[in-house]
């Protein structure tokens, strides 16, 4: 199927203000649930449908703001949009093909592996769920996530082949 030029992730808090991550099965860290588009959707409906497909539960638009918008550092990169809902309260959530893992975490004792890319979005999303959204360039300080996860050299290494492993598999590497 064809995609679109962006992806979408939508970050699921309930009400003790903990955010919901699921384990992708690809890579082993930690995300908010998202992923690509698929041809002719919006950023919203992209976001409702991967989280969908990654916690086996489906959520309505009621409730959703729209947290950051992330432009692409080089031309024909894609754009990346971030969603938020509070205070929700999720039943049925499932493992899938897509996450192996899923809980609630609130965001002083995040759990690990995550990176540090994925932990600034969580914060964005929980400090800007009622502003207006964010728009900035999208940046991955490759450097600094690898200092971040070096601290813990086997997992590390772990992850440094699942996501070349990954990324040869969809021909990027």
């Amino acid at each position: 199927m064809m995609k679109n030029k962006h992806s979408s992730h939508l970050a699921v808090f309930n009400n003790q203000s903990r955010i919901l991550l699921v384990k992708r099965r690809d890579v082993p860290i930690w995300v908010i649930p998202g992923g690509l588009g698929e041809k002719g959707e919006t950023p919203l409906v992209t976001a409702i449908r991967e989280f969908g497909e990654e916690t086996g539960v489906s959520i309505s638009h009621i409730n959703i703001s729209h947290v950051a918008t992330y432009l692409p550092k080089k031309s024909g990169g894609r754009k990346k949009y971030l969603f938020c809902a509070k205070h929700v309260k999720l039943e049925g959530m499932r493992t899938t093909k897509e996450a192996s893992e899923f809980g609630y975490f609130d965001i002083k004792n995040l759990p690990t592996p995550i990176s540090l890319y994925e932990t600034r979005k969580i914060i964005e999303a929980y400090q800007h769920a009622s502003s207006e959204p964010l728009i900035r360039t999208d940046s991955v300080f490759y450097f600094s996530e690898a200092l971040a996860q070096i601290k813990h050299p086997a997992r590390f290494l772990k992850l440094v082949s699942l996501f070349t492993l990954a990324k040869m598999k969809r021909g990027l590497v």
